[in-house]
């Protein structure tokens, strides 16, 4: 982690809908506005600790849930996309998708499609 970028909280975007376990008792009450600055914090830190092999679980898991939104919620997807300033279908590799990612995007898509249905 960099002294400059904050860690993301990963089980706020584990209950948006980025297909990584955390174990935790009940679903959290979060805001797509806490989702959002979580997404731009882990797409730094991301970024930042790609050849960092403790993060490939977390990378694979959050290009899953870009997909997911990509595909499903272009506007979210395009307004994380500015707030980063940054090509995120560059930097996680959005255009090579292997069946793996699919099946990540598709529990990805399946829990972010819940959160939707259920936030004001």
């Amino acid at each position: 982690m960099t002294d400059s970028i904050k860690e993301p909280d990963w089980k706020i975007l584990s209950t948006f809908g980025m297909p990584i376990n955390i174990v935790e008792k009940g679903k959290p009450e979060i805001s797509y506005g806490e989702v959002f600055l979580n997404i731009i914090s882990a797409s730094q830190i991301l970024t930042e600790n790609r050849s960092n092999k403790d993060y490939n679980r977390h990378y694979d898991a959050f290009k899953a849930m870009l997909l997911a939104l990509k595909i499903h919620y272009p506007s979210k997807y395009f307004e994380i996309e500015n707030k980063t300033g940054s090509d995120l279908n560059d930097l996680f590799d959005l255009n090579n998708i292997s069946g793996r990612d699919i099946k990540l995007q598709r529990i990805s898509l399946s829990q972010i499609s819940d959160f939707f249905k259920t936030s004001p």
